[in-house]
């Protein structure tokens, strides 16, 4: 791409304020300027002197801003370099007490003070030659047509940018062909300056034939002047909506939906806004169009854009490629803005008329790509050349052997990647007539790693809805690449969380319950998020919360039908049905002896039955027992019995059950072994079952004649 400068434009306007008013406060003096060309007065009113940086060489238009007392006082002298000397304003036509720009010198309104300024540092010298003649603000400007007004900001320096220039067909390398070749660019000055804009785009062929002269297109009405006259050439087209804008100089006409709707000189901003066309002058008012009635001054309007006129889009023209040679050609593009400043661009074609599409594309080169984050890559690479008669359509993009998506330019963007992964990518080309070339050389792509942790988790909400639980809640977290969890974390009372108790899976769930707490204790909770690259948040920390009291245990259900399976003149078997609650962990069982009280005896862990040994003999008892789930949860007492021991050793209806279990069995043998031998007195319940008062052999040998009978 070049560019072309415009001549002497390189400083367009330049100004500098001279920061004194001559007169008025200051003392009179005789101070005198030594110059060559010009004498001062005998009396001056005050002398200031200035070193001014010229950045081009030019020939200037010098203006003054002069406020003066009265018609008869109304000049000063201007003394540059020492060289050239002006006796500036000196009219009558000056108005006094009004800021007014005077260009001329010696009363003479036709005799300009126009110079020539050499690049680098000048001196300007202003004597006072008569009493309260103010200065505030000197100008120095190439522009001939510019008249500074207000302050002078009207003269400020246009747009010293060249416009842009792209082209936006045919693709570079591209084969063409045909009577009628689409051939556009987009062109554009720089924005927001209204004197500047495109005034054409020139296309040309190799170089030196110029295909067409492209200006910016126009309403379908036509574009005319107040006058009827054919607008200057010099002239820019803006576009917002319906609304066009022309801009020649400083001047500039707004059409509307292609009529002429209103005219403005010296302009600062012109622009359609709300449905209304509006402009504000060089005093700073604001101007609204009435049709017919033409401008009238409005308050300005809020919400007015920061920057008014803007120019720019498509320049396009046809092009009948059939009278030029088929092979490899250039195509130019020269955009001129109204200011003279040029840029080009030129891009390589190929003429391909009346030749078949046959051969496959060359395989796209110089794949590559960068990161722009951990789950993305943008790729790119060189185009691939078509065959004879052809013209490349798409580029297919692969990982590996799967197709990412294609493209119709040499660069595509994918998403959705994993981090800190590298990537093997290829790219085929297609032409328009379906023909595929071989796959690029591959391009390993890595994305970045993930070092970005999430956002630390919304507030977080823990409650407590019983004794046993807590309920956890919290908001969101996000993540560069995305949020695959979170953990969660306890604390007893008010401490720092630190327990690691628990993780979700997933960024959509964002509660927890803990199960794990108990009755009427206090906790607190942090929540942590994590993503992929088991990158971790900022711990979130809850409220304290404290769990609920636990309920009473329901009183397990009494013990039934106690009863006596055995009695003896020492002991009492006794048995009972089982309590019908669940929990239950044991009975206790309870005596007393006649009246008394009765006291716990015993304890069975599981069983239903119980023996009491080491009573006397002929004597009544009481018993219950009392189901238990905990030593402070127990059941009513069961029904109380009553139970008196025999008087001397049981008698069993079988004389071989000598324990009287209604079995004859190895415990009955074991009671008479126990009583082996003995010679006398013993009973039927030692073992005596001959009645000789002995324990032998012989009763031994009737306990085995009546082995495992039951009764």
């Amino acid at each position: 791409m070049t560019h072309k400068l415009p001549a002497l434009r390189v400083l367009v306007a330049f100004s500098f304020v001279l920061a004194l008013v001559l007169g008025g406060n200051l003392v009179a003096s005789n101070n005198k300027v030594s110059a060559d060309s010009c004498t001062p007065p005998a009396t001056t009113y005050g002398t200031a002197t200035m070193t001014v940086t010229i950045p081009s060489t030019d020939t200037y238009n010098i203006w003054v801003r002069m406020l003066s007392p009265s018609s008869s006082a109304n000049s000063i002298l201007l003394n540059i370099d020492n060289s050239s000397c002006y006796n500036v304003g000196g009219n009558a036509s000056i108005p006094a007490n009004a800021w007014t720009w005077v260009n001329y010198s010696g009363g003479n309104t036709a005799t300009t003070m126009r110079l020539g300024l050499s690049q680098g540092t000048h001196t300007f010298t202003l004597t006072g030659t008569q009493a309260g003649v103010g200065i505030d603000r000197i100008e120095a400007l190439s522009d001939n047509n510019c008249t500074p007004t207000g302050v002078g900001d009207n003269c400020a320096p246009p747009n010293v940018s060249p416009p842009t220039i792209s082209f936006a067909s045919p693709a570079v390398g591209s084969n063409v062909s045909g009577s009628s070749v689409n051939v556009s660019a987009n062109a554009s000055s720089a924005s927001g300056v209204a004197q500047v804009g495109i005034k054409n785009v020139v296309f040309k062929l190799d170089s030196n034939t110029t295909l067409a002269s492209v200006s910016p297109p126009v309403g379908s009405n036509g574009i005319v002047s107040p006058s009827g006259t054919a607008i200057p050439t010099n002239s820019s087209q803006i576009v917002d909506s319906n609304l066009s804008i022309w801009t020649i100089g400083s001047d500039a006409k707004v059409y509307k939906d292609g009529a002429l709707a209103g005219y403005s000189t010296n302009v600062v901003k012109l622009l359609y806004f709300n449905g209304s066309i509006y402009q504000q002058t060089q005093s700073a008012g604001w101007w609204l169009w009435n049709g017919s009635v033409g401008y009238t001054q409005v308050a300005a309007p809020t919400g007015v854009p920061t920057i008014a006129l803007q120019d720019g889009g498509a320049y396009a023209t046809t092009w009948n490629s059939t009278g030029v040679a088929n092979g490899a050609h250039t195509l130019t593009a020269i955009a001129t803005d109204t200011q003279g400043q040029t840029t080009s661009v030129t891009e390589s074609i190929n003429v391909s008329n009346n030749v078949a599409c046959t051969a496959n594309p060359s395989a796209p080169t110089g794949v590559t790509g960068t990161s722009p984050d951990p789950t993305s890559l943008n790729i790119s690479w060189s185009a691939s050349t078509p065959g004879a008669g052809c013209n490349i359509s798409q580029y297919s993009v692969y990982q590996g052997a799967i197709l990412l998506g294609t493209s119709t330019t040499t660069s595509f963007n994918t998403s959705n990647l994993i981090p800190n992964t590298q990537y093997s990518i290829t790219v085929k080309a297609t032409d328009d007539s379906g023909h595929t070339s071989s796959s690029s050389s591959a391009a390993n792509l890595s994305t970045l790693a993930d070092f970005i942790a999430p956002t630390a988790p919304a507030s977080m909400t823990a409650t407590s809805p019983d004794s046993s639980s807590v309920s956890l809640s919290w908001g969101a977290s996000t993540d560069s690449v995305g949020v695959t969890g979170y953990k969660i974390y306890r604390a007893n009372g008010t401490g720092t969380p630190s327990q690691l108790i628990g993780t979700t899976t997933g960024s959509s769930i964002r509660n927890y319950t803990d199960n794990t707490v108990n009755p009427a204790t206090q906790y607190t909770y942090g929540v942590v998020a994590v993503d992929a690259a088991s990158n971790q948040s900022q711990k979130t920390v809850s409220n304290s919360v404290t769990t609920q009291q636990a309920p009473a245990a329901p009183k397990p259900a009494a013990a039934t039908n106690l009863r006596t399976t055995l009695v003896t003149s020492s002991t009492a078997t006794l048995a009972w049905d089982a309590s019908t609650s669940s929990g239950v962990t044991g009975y206790h069982v309870y005596r007393g002896l006649g009246s008394a009280t009765a006291a716990l005896i015993g304890t069975t862990s599981s069983g239903t039955s119980y023996t009491d040994t080491g009573l006397a003999a002929s004597t009544l008892y009481k018993y219950y027992v009392v189901a238990y789930v905990t030593n402070t949860n127990v059941a009513d007492n069961s029904s109380v019995i009553n139970v008196t021991t025999m008087s001397g050793p049981p008698t069993c209806a079988l004389a071989a059950d000598l324990n009287c279990d209604h079995v004859v069995s190895i415990n009955d043998a074991a009671i008479l072994f126990g009583k082996l031998g003995i010679n006398s007195g013993a009973l039927a319940s030692d073992g005596d079952l001959n009645g000789d008062g002995k324990v032998n052999i012989n009763d031994a040998a009737i306990l085995f004649g009546k082995w495992g009978q039951t009764y």
